[in-house]
């Protein structure tokens, strides 16, 4: 029983601090925070109260979570994106190569591993076959699945 309302709480912690960061306004946070409240008293109470909880909110071993686990995985799978170009960012300023814009493409296993497939990175100035170095070697992917090109070559059509 407690292990069930502790399992459910940690599960509901991540998912909504996950959420909070997905949040577009501050505007909005009393009344996400009462509506996430609400959850998870009616998620914590009935393992403590030995009642049933509902369908949505079994959580089992090999389980499919639905809709909410996929909301999870994707809000997992934006801030680990998001985390990665921030650091891409950071190395590549760095080295004095000013990046407009980073994206990566990434792919999280069933298992928990990680795995970089490709990036692609829009220059406002700097050395483009630098920054295509330093990128795959900071990613660990090979240089050719690295994409780079300066505002001017996308501007000129180049």
């Amino acid at each position: 029983m407690l292990i069930g309302a502790a399992a459910s709480a940690c599960f509901l912690g991540v998912i909504f601090s996950l959420a909070e960061n997905a949040v577009p306004s501050e505007k909005l946070m009393p009344q996400i925070r009462v509506i996430y409240s609400l959850i998870f008293v009616l998620v914590i109470i009935p393992p403590l109260t030995r009642a049933e909880l509902p369908d949505i909110f079994t959580f089992r071993d090999g389980e499919d979570y639905g809709y909410y686990g996929e909301l999870a995985e994707r809000l997992a799978d934006e801030r680990i994106n998001s985390g990665i170009c921030d650091a891409l960012r950071e190395l590549l300023e760095e080295k004095g190569i000013y990046p407009v814009k980073i994206s990566v493409s990434v792919n999280n296993s069933a298992d928990g591993s990680i795995s970089i497939t490709e990036a692609e990175i829009l220059l406002e100035s700097g050395d483009v076959r630098a920054a295509r170095g330093i990128a795959a070697s900071a990613l660990g992917i090979p240089e050719g699945n690295v994409h780079v090109s300066a505002e001017g070559e996308v501007k000129n059509g180049r």
